[in-house]
């Protein structure tokens, strides 16, 4: 399993650990985490999710996530919400997600606030476009171009708000000029519904 979110980082331990590379020496990032160093599991369960270092175990990557999580590592949380989430190493369990999600969130976490706000967009089982436009401007305030992409669907469709094109467009085409993927292939179909519509020149 690889966890697209997850970029490996420099490990944040303490200086008795500082620049030692996890991929290197996973027995040294082993003893750190075993004493409850929580950078040390954070990183061991990412060199788990990815097979860097050691082979690959999504049940492992779990645990040491969920170790990591239990002392407030934001990333954790916000991981052990994807893995809830997709089903990774453990049953699939949007309510699970969700909770490890806001948990990350209303510490100010601008990727689990987006999380959060997907999840009440799609993710559960009874829709709450309130609780989605909540946390997706929360992200948005934060710089995330999925929750500015996700607001302007949402006005342009009217989804839990007054349909408003204008406002909808806005939100939309700043994600698109900031490279977010969704935000461009949505306005280029729009575009050329658009110019299908019109009259064609004889």
């Amino acid at each position: 399993m690889r966890l697209v979110l997850l970029i490996f980082l420099p490990l944040l331990l303490s200086s008795n650990f500082s620049g030692i590379a996890f991929a290197q020496d996973i027995a040294q990032l082993y003893h750190a985490a075993g004493l409850g160093n929580k950078a040390a599991q954070w990183n061991l369960g990412v060199a788990y999710a990815n097979g860097k270092g050691i082979e690959e175990d999504d049940q492992e990557a779990l645990n040491w996530f969920r170790l990591a999580a239990e002392q407030g590592h934001i990333r954790a949380l916000d991981t052990l919400g994807v893995m809830y989430r997709d089903g990774d190493g453990v049953s699939r369990d949007s309510k699970g997600a969700l909770q490890w999600f806001r948990l990350a969130a209303e510490q100010g976490d601008t990727r689990a606030q987006f999380h959060t706000g997907l999840m009440y967009f799609n993710e559960l089982d009874t829709t709450d476009y309130e609780e989605a436009l909540r946390w997706f401007r929360l992200a948005a305030d934060q710089g995330s171009l999925g929750a500015h992409y996700y607001i302007g669907k949402m006005y342009l469709y009217g989804l839990g708000v007054p349909e408003d094109r204008e406002e909808g467009l806005k939100g939309i085409r700043f994600a698109a000029d900031h490279g977010f993927a969704l935000a461009q292939t949505l306005l280029g179909a729009m575009y050329q519904s658009a110019a299908e519509d019109l009259p064609h020149s004889r």
